[in-house]
C-alpha cells in the first residue's frame, strides 16, 4: 500500500512540475511576445527563423549598397547637367564669334570666356566625393583627367597593374576603320571599366576574364561609376582637308578658343571645329548668318540667303529680332544633321536616368522582399498577445487545480503540522 502511495505521489509531483514549466514557458511568451526562446523548444521554426533572419540581413546590405550607387548617380549627374550648361554657354559664345559683325578684338573675348569654360569642363571631369571620382572608370582614387604639356586632354588608364596616362586623341574608337585589334579591346576595356555592386541579381562566376573583375560575370552586378570617355569622347575626327582634329569636347573647346584668337583667322576652319563640337553639317549657319564685312572678301552678296539687314558695313543697321529669328530656325535644323562630340554629354545624362530608374526599381522589389520575410519571420517567431495571455490563464487554472488535488493525494505528515 505504501509503494502504491508512493507512486501516486510521484506522478502527481511530476506532473505537477511539468504545469508549472509550461506555465513558466507561456508567461515567457506572453511578456516577451516570442513563441520560443531556444531551439530546443521548436526546432523546425528556429531553423526556418534563421533562414529568414539572413534573408533580411541579405536585403539590408542590398539595399546600403543600392543608396550608395544612388548617391554616386546623383553627384555624377549633377555634374553632368553642369557640363551640359558649359557647352550650351560655349555654343552661345561661339555662334557668336562666327558671325560676321565681331572684330578681332571682340573674338579675343570670346576665345577667353571658352578657355575658362574648358577649365571648368576639367574640373567637373575630375568632380569627387568621399575621394571617389566619379568618371574614373575603375581607377576611382585617382584624377581621371589631366591635361599634357600640349595642352591635350589625358586619361588615366589601367595597364595591368599599374596606370598610364593616354591622350584622348590616341585612344582609338571602334568605328575607325584603322582600329587594330589590341586598340578595339582598349577601347572596349575603357568603356567598360567602373565600381560594380552586388544589388541581388545572383552574382555569378563566368570562365572568361570580364573587363570588370576577373571571373565575374557582368550582367550579375551592378556597374555605378561611369568612363569619363563617354562623356568626353575620344579618338580623332578628318578635317575636309584630311588632317585630323581632336574628337573630346575638351580639345575641341580649347581648338576653337585658338581658331578665334588666331592672328590668321578663318570663319571655315572655325565652323568646321564647330560642327566636330557640336554637330551638324560641315557648314553650320546659314549664309544669312554669315554677314559680309571687309575681313570676309570671299562672301557672296548675290546669294539668294544674303540679307543687307545683317550686313556690317556702316550703311546698313544690324537687326536683331531677325538675327534671333534666324538663329531659332538655325537650332531647330541642326538635329537633322550628323551628331558632335558634345552630344555624348547627353547620352551620359540619359544613361545614368536609366541607372537610377533601374535602381529604383530594384529597390521597390527589395522593399517587397523585406516586407514578405518580415512577416514570414513574425509569423515564425512571434506569437500574438492575446493568445499567449488566454494560454498563459489556462494554463494556470490547471495549475491551481492540480495544487488543490495535492492535499487529497499527498499524505499529512508531521511537518504540516510544524509552525
Amino acid at each position: 500500500m505504501r509503494i502504491t502511495n508512493r507512486i501516486v505521489t510521484e506522478k502527481y509531483l511530476r506532473s505537477v512540475n511539468n504545469i508549472s514549466t509550461e506555465l513558466d514557458r507561456l508567461n515567457s511568451q506572453a511578456v516577451t511576445e516570442r513563441k520560443f526562446t531556444k531551439v530546443s523548444e521548436d526546432t523546425p521554426a528556429a531553423v526556418k527563423a534563421f533562414q529568414i533572419r539572413k534573408d533580411l540581413a541579405r536585403v539590408e546590405g542590398y539595399q546600403s549598397s543600392i543608396k550608395h550607387a544612388q548617391s554616386t548617380l546623383n553627384n555624377a549627374e549633377s555634374s553632368i547637367m553642369k557640363i551640359q550648361e558649359l557647352l550650351h554657354d560655349a555654343r552661345e559664345k561661339i555662334v557668336q564669334g562666327l558671325n560676321g559683325t565681331q572684330s578681332g578684338e571682340e573674338r579675343e573675348i570670346i576665345a577667353t570666356h571658352l578657355k575658362e569654360l574648358q577649365k571648368q569642363t576639367l574640373q567637373l571631369l575630375n568632380s569627387n566625393a568621399a575621394d571617389i571620382y566619379y568618371f574614373g572608370g575603375n581607377s576611382v582614387r585617382q584624377e581621371p583627367f589631366s591635361v599634357s604639356a600640349d595642352g591635350k586632354l589625358q586619361y588615366n588608364c589601367k595597364d595591368g597593374d599599374d596606370f598610364r596616362r593616354i591622350a584622348l586623341e590616341n585612344i582609338v574608337t571602334e568605328d575607325d576603320p584603322a582600329t587594330s585589334e589590341d586598340e578595339a579591346a582598349l577601347y572596349k576595356e575603357l568603356m567598360n571599366a567602373g565600381l560594380f555592386v552586388d544589388i541581388g541579381m545572383g552574382v555569378r562566376s563566368d570562365s572568361a576574364s570580364s573587363a570588370v573583375a576577373p571571373d565575374v560575370d557582368r550582367n550579375s552586378v551592378f556597374t555605378y561609376t561611369l568612363p569619363g570617355l563617354e562623356i568626353t569622347g575620344a579618338g580623332t575626327v578628318t578635317k575636309e582637308d584630311g588632317t585630323k582634329v581632336s574628337a573630346n569636347i575638351y580639345d575641341l573647346l580649347g581648338a576653337i578658343a585658338d581658331s578665334f584668337s588666331a592672328s590668321d583667322y578663318s570663319y571655315d576652319k572655325a565652323n568646321e571645329l564647330f560642327g566636330f563640337l557640336f554637330g551638324s553639317d560641315m557648314k553650320q549657319l546659314p549664309n544669312n548668318l554669315r554677314v559680309s564685312n571687309p575681313n570676309n572678301t570671299a562672301y557672296d552678296t548675290s546669294d539668294p540667303d544674303y540679307d543687307p539687314t545683317l550686313d556690317s558695313s556702316q550703311t546698313a543697321t544690324f537687326d536683331q529680332a531677325k538675327y534671333s529669328k534666324l538663329m531659332e530656325d538655325y537650332e531647330n535644323s541642326v538635329g537633322e544633321h550628323r551628331p558632335g562630340s558634345a552630344q555624348n554629354v547627353q547620352f551620359a545624362i540619359t544613361n545614368i536616368g536609366t541607372k537610377t530608374q533601374f535602381l529604383e526599381f530594384i529597390s521597390d522589389t527589395m522593399d517587397t522582399r523585406e516586407l514578405n520575410a518580415t512577416e514570414q519571420q513574425d509569423n515564425t517567431e512571434f506569437e500574438d498577445p492575446a493568445k499567449s495571455i488566454i494560454y498563459y490563464q489556462t494554463q494556470y487554472v490547471a495549475y491551481q487545480a492540480a495544487l488543490s488535488m495535492g492535499s487529497q493525494i499527498i499524505p499529512m505528515s508531521i511537518f504540516n503540522y510544524m509552525s
